[in-house]
Parts: C-alpha cells; structure tokens; sequence
C-alpha cells in the first residue's frame, strides 16, 4: 500500500493522475502520449508560430550467433518523434513502440512506452533549461541519436550510463570559442542497466549529473560525472560514474574514443567495472562507409575480476536518402574475446555474431 501511495503521489507531482485509473495498455498509452505531445508542442492559439517537426524510423534486424542454429529476426528501434520551437520555448516527445511491455515503467520514470517528453526555454543567450524526461548528459555515444549509430547496436558502455531520467537540467553551448555545460537533477535512474532502484526511493533519494564539452568545427571532447543515489534500494551505496569521450573528423575519416568508469554497480560496495572503445570509419563515397569499433571491459567483484572484448567490423549502406524519407543497411561482424563465458559485467555480446539492420525512416 506504501508503495502505491507513493506512485499517485508521484503521478500527481506530474500532473499524469488519468494515467493511474485508466487502463488503457500499451498502444493506449502510446497514443495517450502522442495527445499528451501535440499539447507541449503545438502552440495554444492561432496567431503563434513555431516550427513543428516529426520523424519517424523503423529498425528491422536479423541476427545470428555462435550460440544459435538459425536466425534470428525482430526489430530494435520502432519510433515516433516530433520536436517544436516557438520563440525562446521549445519541446520535444518520443514515444517507442518496441519497448518491450509498454505500460511498465522503471522506478522514477514515465512508462516504457515513453522515450523523452519535455519543455525547455532559452532564458539567456546561449543558456537553457529544460523539464521532464529526457536522457542524462553521460556518454558521449550514448547522446547520439538512436537513427545515427555507427554500427548496428549501442555498445557495452551504454550500460554504464544514467539512461533517461525525470528532472530538470540547465545547459549552455558555443560559450566563449566552443565550450558548453550541462548540470541537472532527476529522479533515482531506474532505466540504467548498473541500478537496482525502487519505486519507494522516488522522493527520497536523487541522481544528478554534469558535463563539460568543447565543440569545433573537427573535434568534439567531452567529460561527465554523475551519481544516483543508494543505487540498490534503501541504504545500499550510490553509484558513481565518470566518462571522457572525444571526436575527431578529417575528411572521410572519423575517429572516436570514449573511457566510463563506474563505481558501486547496483549498489554494491566494491562491485565496479570499466570499458573503453576506439572506433575507425572511412566514407568510400556518399553511401559507403567501412567500420571499426573495438570494445574492452573489466569487472571487479571483491577480489574477482573478469574481462570481456566486443570488436565490430561492418560497413554502412545508404540505399535512398531524401528530404522526406530515407533507407539505410548496416552489416556487422563481432568478434567476442576475454573472459565470456564468466563475464560479471552488465551489458556486451558473449558469443560472435553476425548482425544485420535495415533502417527506415521518415521525416515531416
């Protein structure tokens, strides 16, 4: 009862009490939030004027392993995205269709179903907040967009991040000769894969994260830090994580680098782990494009330590790309190395694979 209480109450902080008696599942919910967008982002009167934006992209996949006899099809990515700027205000909503169980919602977050859903205004020059839910400034990678990833899957450092979070934050970009910021506050990050909040910790414990970038015309550098706190429930300890990541562009090359740290994984004392990857790609001509990604990670558990590698090597094929649509194949090769079959780290392919994506996306 005690944890239900604090779900309306959490609910109703939001302003979302219809959600909590009306069981409408998931594609319910899904379509509850596109209303829900239409009203952040369509401005309120006729005489307003804003740039109104939608997107919307499928990613069908087909995957085998050393571990299969067959393959495997399904779809990673199947979303709908619309933005809106009017003046100093904007907003931003994503819903995911293949979100798994739509309706469920991790701790401190909105339901599954729901991607990002905010405000934001331009209080200063150059200088934002913004309000609602959204992803936490951690991982360089991981803040690329989903329908823009160098190779077919997130890599094993995107379990290390916050993931999406509920809270506010305050950002600035090209301050000075390219330096910005971004600092905020959010709920406990029950979406990361190194936490295991509850629902009863919203209130009471909070995470928050900063970042410091520099962004020229060939190079992008970046360093964040962030904590949810009691990462395992109540009165376990929090989670700490540091990451560093840089960018760099040189005709048809692209090199990226990114180093995270975290510490007290799901709350554990002295349960930590690592990974670093370095990524290669070279353009052939405007739809080619060949790549390279190798992944290292560490574990530690007390005295135990186990390693795990990922190296992608693959290439990239734009079929179609236009104003309002676009079609895209990536094909990848993983070669898996290290300790696998032990492995206590929480995300990467413990089996070689062959991966395969076709994208489709439209935009409005």
């Amino acid at each position: 009862m005690a944890r239900a209480a604090t779900g309306a109450a959490y609910r109703s902080r939001l302003g979302l009490r219809g959600i909590a008696v009306i069981n409408i599942g998931g594609i319910g919910h899904a379509l509850l939030f596109l209303l829900m967008g239409a009203g952040l982002l369509c401005p309120w009167t006729s005489e307003a004027a804003g740039d109104l934006d939608f997107l919307g992209y499928a990613q069908l996949t087909a995957e085998h392993t050393d571990l299969d006899d067959g393959i495997g099809f399904g779809a990673d990515r199947v979303r709908l995205k619309g933005s809106y700027a009017l003046d100093r205000f904007f907003g931003g909503l994503m819903i995911d269709l293949n979100a798994g169980d739509l309706s469920a919602r991790a701790p401190g977050t909105l339901p599954n179903v729901v991607k990002d859903i905010y405000v934001g205004y331009e209080f200063y020059p150059k200088h934002q907040v913004r309000l609602g839910q959204f992803k936490t400034p951690v991982g360089m990678d991981f803040n690329s967009a989903g329908q823009g990833l160098a190779i077919t899957k997130r890599g094993m450092e995107t379990g290390l991040v916050l993931e999406r979070a509920i809270g506010v934050m305050v950002g600035g970009r090209k301050l000075g000769k390219g330096f910005g910021y971004d600092v905020g506050l959010f709920n406990v990050a029950g979406r990361s894969s190194a936490t295991q909040h509850t629902q009863a910790q919203v209130g009471d414990a909070n995470a928050w994260a900063l970042r410091l970038l520099y962004e020229a015309k060939a190079w992008q550098v970046q360093a964040a830090f962030a904590s949810s706190q009691e990462a395992g429930g109540a009165n376990t300890r929090d989670y700490d994580v540091v990451d560093l990541g840089a960018s760099y562009t040189a005709g048809p090359w692209n090199f990226r680098a990114e180093w995270i740290d975290g510490s007290n994984v799901r709350g554990v004392a002295g349960r930590d782990e690592s990974v670093g990857y370095f990524h290669v790609g070279y353009r052939l001509t405007p739809r080619w494009e060949l790549v390279g990604r190798h992944y290292d990670g560490e574990s530690k558990i007390g005295a135990q330590r186990t390693s795990l590698t990922n190296t992608f090597v693959g290439a990239n094929y734009a079929v179609f790309d236009n104003e309002s649509s676009s079609v895209r194949l990536q094909i990848n090769y993983l070669k898996v190395g290290g300790s696998e079959a032990t492995y206590t780290g929480v995300r990467g392919f413990r089996a070689d694979a062959v991966l395969a994506q076709l994208q489709w996306l439209l935009r409005h």
